[in-house]
């Protein structure tokens, strides 16, 4: 018995925030599938001053893929956050969102992510 490979595909997510400013990046799932990992990149720097969250947009409703809590975001120092399994569920062309909030009122910060998406 043969089976076909299921297909993946990562999208990043890479944004210079400004002092004290918010800033977003939108793209687009490639196929139906699921976010399966989520990986975000804390240089040194930021100092737990720039907050970081996945979105989903479906049908025009918001929803917050991670942190699993809503409302909240994430904000590391020096560190990578990998988080595997959150098994999403996305349709093609379904828009994904990684918001930055940058607290830091003095440096521009750069916190990149990647999304892992697999086929169904």
């Amino acid at each position: 018995l043969t089976t076909t490979p299921k297909r993946s595909s990562t999208i990043y997510f890479r944004l210079a925030v400004a002092a004290a400013s918010k800033g977003e990046q939108i793209e687009s799932a490639p196929f139906d599938g699921y976010i399966y990992s989520v990986f975000m990149s804390f240089p040194p720097g930021p100092a737990f001053l720039v907050d970081v969250r996945v979105m989903f947009n479906d049908r025009g409703s918001d929803i917050q893929v991670f942190p699993g809590v809503i409302g909240t975001y994430v904000a590391l120092d020096s560190t990578g956050l990998d988080v595997e399994g959150i098994n999403y569920e996305v349709r093609a062309g379904s828009r994904i969102r990684v918001e930055w909030r940058n607290t830091d009122g003095g440096f521009e910060h750069t916190v990149p992510v990647t999304i892992t998406i697999r086929e169904k």
